[in-house]
């Protein structure tokens, strides 16, 4: 009886969840990410630079914006996938730009629009000058009902931190 108690244990080990330690950044930092989190560095935080975003499954849009005079092409990771890669556990999402200026989003609303971190601009790196390096984007031409003040607000530039709650 052990034995089969202890073969069943064994199949079902792989089907357990462990935290997982991510290799840590090689360039600047973009991104952190902090919270309820089963994949991190060392520190219990994720960070992220430009390369390790750049391997995650991505998003193009193509998007014009009040900020912008013209549409543009946007290429990021989806946040979706960075969220996916973090082991997020929480529903609660708070976004922090360089600024200090933040926005909370629930998990839900990211899963349903799937926006990007945008960090290409017609193919071009983007500055803290032009909104970057990293500008969450929503895919307002594919879903219209994102086109309100409320949902425009949400598109914060400059994005440095994450915060699962």
């Amino acid at each position: 009886m052990k034995l089969l108690i202890t073969l069943f244990s064994l199949l079902l080990l792989p089907l357990t969840s462990y935290a997982e330690t991510l290799p840590p950044p090689q360039g600047k930092v973009l991104l952190t990410i902090s919270g309820n989190i089963a994949n991190s560095q060392k520190n219990g935080d994720a960070r992220f630079d430009r390369e390790q975003l750049a391997k995650l499954p991505s998003d193009t849009f193509i998007l014009h914006t009040r900020w912008t005079n013209k549409a543009h092409t946007y290429d990021g990771p989806l946040l979706s996938a960075i969220l996916d890669h973090v082991g997020s556990k929480g529903t609660t999402i708070r976004l922090t730009a360089l600024n200090d200026y933040s926005i909370v989003i629930e998990k839900s609303y990211i899963d349903k629009y799937q926006p990007i971190l945008a960090m290409l601009d017609d193919g071009k790196e983007m500055s803290i000058r032009d909104k970057g390096p990293l500008w969450l984007l929503l895919p307002q031409d594919k879903y219209p009902e994102l086109k309100t003040e409320e949902n425009t607000g949400n598109m914060i530039w400059q994005l440095s931190h994450i915060e699962i709650e």
